[in-house]
């Protein structure tokens, strides 16, 4: 069974003569597929392949092309039916070639028989079945609530889909145990869904219970499926896909909004989703008569549900609960950004801090509104360009002499007549290394996380470098630090002994412990980010970089006047802050340990690690190492760790 690479573009299929070959099919003549078993070779081709000679194309995906439509069968084995629809069936099947790996759901799709019911109307079927391969190969990125396509094949009479599988289970089983946060959780991961499909400028037009499959039957992940009759339009896009260019796929009349469809549509189906989540259940059908679906006796069980899911029902639901005029709906993102699905207070000046963050991603002037009721930090001010920022700063040198950082440069005050630090934070991201789309998109976000936690969360602290002065411009901010000296932690190792490194180690193990005590764990810990004030290694140094640590409200016990970290705890701050964990600190704190003990700082890629010298230092020394430090001196991945508190009241610590 022949195969074909799909960034080639030729497409020459020949038969026993060597002089037949099939059409490229773009999207733009159907009929391409309709004669032919083997002419959906060119359109999918491309399909999977991408746009040639773009840059994400280093590796081409294959269509498998079949002669015949039995040849199936030496890929896949049906192991039984689970489920038929208008447009096919869908089948348990198992790779024939590696019957060991994970069950998949093979849709077929007869393109002359079963489905194609109009068959005057074929063509429009078979721009239906192309539109829905485009949709879930092309124009929409993976996403972990969207069916996931693993394979395609052609044959003379059929298309084969293979997914992903899924169990059985629909919306109709979960709404009879659902609950109020099993209803938030699940709705939330159907929205999320959504909202990447409207970034993408798909709309699906048929969410409802038997197109909300179940990855598992504790019903903790579900996936969205079935794209046979949603709609692609590429102005209602906001992002496209690894280069995707519409004009390539579609003919433009293809591309314009059908007569009363829009985004409102999928919200309109969320609402209902929503109601029957409450009600306990999809009310038996009356009629045809929406409105009259919606008249029979089924009400909300609002003694499961919180307020906030009482709101957000009035906002989408259907009728009688929700709005009657279509253009008082949600939008997605607000939808997502409810309080129901965020855990945030129902209040206006939350809604507008929503807003302000997102415009952090095209303008960091944004962070001087959202930190606007920081009064205690006037120095907070705009800049229209680097001329102004120079006008009081002069560049006089690199910062450091060691570490990798190219951001961070030694400035003079030329006003106040004082050494600083000067750390330039673009929009876009360090602006000496490549980084992805995806990356460049989170930097506004680390750029407020880190000022946020810098400035705000953080209490002044000896060991914590100082914040001077902040310009914000729409592309990037300037954060002027004190001046700090050169003299690094590494410079440190060289000339330690147990009672210098007792000091040093004891100050930094009480710094880390109350960061950790108003919720920061820093991430980053290394010889680098901890510099020295002087030459003489005595107890002044400080932790300079802040920019991976992050913010976790569940750590903290404690906070500075006044700071309410509701306020500015989004949804995606609170992504971030899952990767927190105090154990990353400690196990960074047990290889500077390490370093003092051998001498010099060993980077996490070295292997074997020297060893201490025991000689030199106590067996108190010793015995914290064992207990913090890196295999094989210490615990290993997943053995357990002291925890600060621990670590703080070991004996090597204790004051003399």
């Amino acid at each position: 069974m022949p195969t074909r690479n799909l960034g080639d573009k030729r497409h020459d299929r020949r038969d026993d003569r060597g002089d037949r070959k099939v059409k490229r099919f773009r999207g733009n003549d159907p009929r391409d597929v309709r004669d032919d078993g083997r002419a959906l070779e060119g359109g999918p081709s491309e399909i999977a392949a991408g746009v040639p000679g773009s840059p994400q194309n280093k590796e081409y995906a294959l269509i498998k092309v079949l002669e015949e439509d039995e040849d199936i069968h030496n890929h896949y084995k049906q192991l039984e039916l689970l489920g038929a629809g208008t447009f096919g069936e869908t089948f348990l099947v198992e790779d024939v070639k590696n019957p060991q790996s994970p069950r998949l759901a093979m849709k077929v799709q007869n393109k002359k028989g079963f489905g194609f019911l109009l068959r005057d109307d074929i063509e429009s079927d078979l721009s239906r079945l192309y539109k829905e391969m485009l949709i879930l190969i092309k124009i929409l990125p993976p996403h972990k609530n969207i069916i996931e396509v693993k394979d395609l094949l052609v044959s003379r009479n059929c298309v084969y889909i293979v997914q992903e599988l899924c169990t059985t289970l629909t919306l109709d089983e979960f709404y009879r145990v659902v609950d109020n946060t099993s209803a938030q959780r699940v709705f939330r991961q159907i929205v999320d869904a959504v909202h990447l499909m409207h970034e993408y400028g798909v709309v699906h037009c048929d969410l409802k219970e038997d197109n909300i499959l179940f990855q598992d039957k504790e019903f903790m992940e579900c996936k969205v499926i079935d794209f046979g009759v949603s709609i692609y339009i590429p102005d209602w896009a906001t992002k496209f896909h690894n280069y995707f260019i519409p004009s390539i796929w579609f003919k433009k009349e293809d591309l314009k909004p059908p007569p009363f469809i829009s985004k409102t549509n999928d919200i309109e189906r969320l609402g209902q989703i929503l109601y029957h989540m409450m009600a306990g259940g999809a009310p038996p059908l009356l009629s045809d008569d929406p409105d009259i679906e919606m008249r029979i006796n089924t009400r909300p069980r609002l003694q499961l549900f919180d307020e906030n899911a009482k709101d957000l029902l009035e906002k989408i639901g259907p009728y009688p609960f929700g709005p009657t005029d279509p253009a008082n709906f949600l939008t997605i993102e607000q939808v997502r950004e409810h309080p129901w699905l965020t855990g945030g207070p129902l209040t206006r000046p939350f809604l507008i801090y929503r807003a302000e963050f997102s415009r952090l991603q095209d303008d960091l002037t944004a962070l001087r509104i959202i930190l606007k009721d920081w009064e205690i930090f006037p120095f907070i001010r705009f800049v229209e360009n680097l001329e102004e920022v120079f006008s009081q700063y002069l560049i006089t040198g690199d910062a450091q002499t060691i570490g990798s950082v190219s951001n961070l440069f030694e400035c003079e005050d030329t006003i106040k007549r004082g050494p600083h630090v000067m750390k330039f934070m673009y929009r876009v991201g360090d602006l000496s290394i490549v980084q992805s789309l995806e990356e460049s998109e989170r930097e506004p976000l680390r750029i407020f996380n880190e000022l946020w936690i810098t400035l705000r969360i953080l209490p002044k602290h000896a060991n914590f470098v100082e914040i001077m002065d902040v310009l914000v411009h729409s592309e990037f901010v300037v954060v002027v630090r004190e001046y700090y000296g050169r003299m690094t932690l590494e410079n440190f190792f060289t000339v330690s002994t147990d009672d210098s490194s007792r000091i040093v180690f004891r100050q930094l193990v009480h710094a880390v412990r109350l960061m950790h005590l108003y919720g920061v764990v820093h991430m980053d810990l290394n010889c680098h980010n901890i510099i020295f004030m002087d030459t003489e290694f005595n107890q002044n140094f400080k932790i300079v970089d802040f920019s991976k640590a992050l913010y976790s409200p569940t750590l903290a016990k404690s906070s500075v006047d006044h700071f309410h970290p509701g306020k500015w705890f989004t949804p995606k701050l609170a992504v971030m802050a899952l990767a927190a964990s105090v154990e990353v600190d400690v196990r960074a704190l047990g290889r500077i340990l390490l370093a003092m003990t051998t001498g010099f700082w060993q980077p996490g890629e070295l292997n074997p690690l020297c060893p201490p010298m025991r000689e030199v230092f106590s067996e108190e020394c010793m015995d914290l190492l064992s207990r913090i430090g890196p295999a094989p001196y210490g615990p290993g991945p997943g053995e357990h760790t002291l925890t600060m508190d621990q670590i703080c009241a070991h004996p090597w610590l204790a004051p003399a």
